[in-house]
């Protein structure tokens, strides 16, 4: 059988079947998602999988919002979005949307985790939380000097934080 390249829609469609089968296994996965990529057309396609199963394709804002924090940010997403952002507008209005989530929802939480997927190849990020981001004294074990949003926080007893 030839070796094809999977479309973003079959990929979609795929994340949905496994998500059901892991659900449906009472392995305790409760999950949303977002598949997005580029089809063999170039052009960008954006589905987003909620918990039930439910696939969806964006195919009027340019976006998707997913996920309990989500609600939380919905009318400032709306608000804010810009459909001509440069690559790092875009990082940095993701990552402080997800920060704003990650403030009001409690199962939204830990670090935000960008990935970066264009014609050039991939990248990704991880940004920890600002609310501590600043801190101009050791407090908590979280000292100034190891603290940024590329390290991340050094915990006293604790292994560094690693790239995932």
């Amino acid at each position: 059988r030839p070796r094809t390249t999977a479309t973003v829609s079959q990929v979609a469609y795929l994340l949905r079947s496994l998500l059901l089968e892991a659900s449906s296994d009472n392995a305790e996965v409760m999950a949303s998602l977002i598949c997005a990529g580029c089809d063999e057309t170039g052009e960008g396609r954006i589905f987003s999988i909620a918990p039930s199963g439910l696939l969806t394709e964006e195919t009027t804002i340019g976006y998707a919002l997913s996920g309990s924090g989500s609600t939380f940010i919905m009318g400032l997403v709306d608000e804010n979005y810009r459909p001509k952002m440069t690559e790092d507008e875009a990082v940095e209005f993701v990552a402080q949307m997800i920060q704003r989530a990650m403030n009001r929802d409690g199962s939204s939480g830990g670090v935000v985790r960008i990935y970066v997927l264009n014609k050039e190849g991939s990248r990704s990020s991880i940004i920890y939380p600002q609310n501590s981001i600043g801190v101009t004294e050791e407090k908590d074990g979280i000292s100034e000097s190891t603290w940024n949003s590329r390290d991340g926080a050094v915990l006293k007893g604790f292994a560094p934080p690693s790239r995932v």
